[in-house]
């Protein structure tokens, strides 16, 4: 895949901490620009895990928003890269 010439919709992008500070911004913007995003986030996301898995997927509409531990490469292959993923964040 040419990531130069691509349309955004066909890649697919992990954002790994999107409810962290600058990871939100990228998040929102990779939706908003047409890309395919998979959204990555701990259960118990945001400050002293306050936010919980409904209010992560609902601050990102229109991406795949998906829950693990990037520490754990297990939850990560089991939560993260289920499908391929071309680009990581």
């Amino acid at each position: 895949l040419d990531l130069s010439t691509a349309n955004p919709k066909d890649v697919r992008v992990l954002v790994a901490g999107c409810t962290g500070y600058i990871g939100r911004f990228v998040t929102k913007e990779l939706i908003k620009r047409g890309y395919n995003v998979v959204a990555f986030s701990r259960e118990k996301a945001g400050i002293n895990g306050a936010k919980s898995m409904e209010d992560v997927k609902k601050d990102f509409p229109g991406a795949d928003v998906r829950f693990g531990d990037v520490t754990d490469l297990e939850s990560l292959k089991a939560n993260g890269f289920t499908d391929k993923v071309d680009v990581v964040v």
